[in-house]
């Protein structure tokens, strides 16, 4: 049975996360090939996430859903307006997708590893 390594990336902030996982949940549960990992951009005033993946980690079988924390960073300079925060905040984390983009697939290049799909629910 060949097995599928789903990777997405939700924007920052508890909502997108919360509709995301729901959207793993209905995935995983339809079929047992797929195994998804997020990647988490934690908001520095977010508190919610980690409880909220927990809980999510624990609802589902052993290694089918897992969780990766991008180091926090705070935008560099003046506090930008509220729009321009999320914009420079997700430009800030570009270089840690790309890191652990790239080590996902390093531990994936063996040849009965899954294949990696990536999705970003993130605006750029």
């Amino acid at each position: 049975m060949k097995r599928a390594e789903l990777v997405f990336i939700p924007s920052p902030g508890f909502s997108h996360l919360v509709s995301t996982g729901e959207l793993a949940k209905l995935l995983v549960n339809r079929d047992e090939r797929l195994s998804i990992t997020f990647l988490i951009m934690k908001l520095p005033f977010d508190n919610k996430v980690d409880a909220y993946t927990q809980s999510l980690s624990s609802s589902f079988a052993a290694g089918r859903v897992r969780f990766i924390d991008l180091p926090v960073q705070k935008p560099a300079g003046d506090q930008p307006r509220p729009r321009g925060f999320l914009a420079t905040f997700i430009q800030t984390q570009k270089p840690h997708v790309k890191q652990a983009v790239s080590n996902l697939t390093e531990s994936y290049s063996g040849p009965d590893s899954p294949p990696l799909s990536l999705t970003c629910f993130a605006r750029p």
